[in-house]
């Protein structure tokens, strides 16, 4: 037996009035492997797609707690803090599921 794997990619965000807004930037099929190189590309792409310069934006991530998460937030957010590009600099960047 086999499965699909998937990744999503949603936004959460309150505008100027106060209003709370949430989309889904990327929905997609995600053929194995997933490894931290593959799940970073991966993410990266779907966000450049979006058009919406999230990733200057980002505050957190959710994911589940399976390891390959955790070496590619851990890679990830190096990646963020070297560019500059993490507003709250990482301390509670990971959200578990």
């Amino acid at each position: 037996m086999t499965f699909d794997s998937y990744m999503c990619i949603t936004t959460h965000f309150i505008d100027k009035e106060w209003k709370l807004w949430d989309f889904i930037l990327s929905f997609t099929c995600f053929a194995p492997p997933h490894n931290d190189p593959l799940i970073s590309d991966k993410f990266s792409k779907l966000l450049g797609e979006s058009g919406w310069n999230i990733e200057q934006k980002l505050m957190a991530i959710t994911l589940d707690n399976a390891t390959n998460n955790d070496t590619f937030v851990d890679s990830y957010m190096t990646k963020l803090l070297s560019k500059g590009a993490l507003p709250l600099r990482g301390p509670s960047f990971r959200i578990r599921l």
